[in-house]
């Protein structure tokens, strides 16, 4: 399961370990947390994944970027919550790729809005799986 957290909404994605392949799932709002972690855990339930993926910015120059910590708290707290593992996976492009995605199937400019949280979410999924086949 992927998470593409930002300070408004939370894209999730899921895939398959096996297959490589991510789908865009929903998105859940960020606040307040009770329903946040509530809504994640309904997720984890219906789906039950072995691994947590979770998309930190990670600049080209490899300064901090500002927000990587509250991406990586977020982390944390899903690791601790879930018992499950979690990685960090860079998402520096995730939303550029995942509006480039959209707009092939034809969802263009608004229409993207409410997509791209989850199609960014499965674009961290796939450099996760990117990743994954580089190692083998």
């Amino acid at each position: 399961m992927g998470f593409d957290f930002g300070a408004a909404r939370i894209g999730v994605a899921v895939g398959d370990l096996e297959l490589r392949i991510p789908h865009a799932l929903q998105v859940i709002p960020s606040a307040p947390r009770t329903e946040r972690y509530r809504a994640v855990g309904t997720l984890v339930d219906e789906w039950h994944p072995v691994l947590i993926a979770v998309g930190v910015p990670f600049p080209e120059d490899r300064d901090p970027h500002a927000f990587a910590p509250r991406c990586e708290r977020f982390a944390r707290s899903l690791e601790g919550r879930l018992r499950l593992p979690v990685v960090l996976v860079d998402e520096s492009f995730s939303s550029h790729a995942a509006s480039d995605a959209l707009t092939r199937v034809g969802v263009r400019g608004r229409g993207q809005k409410p997509h791209l949280d989850a199609a960014a979410a499965a674009e961290i999924l796939a450099v996760l799986f990117s990743e994954i086949d580089a190692a083998a």
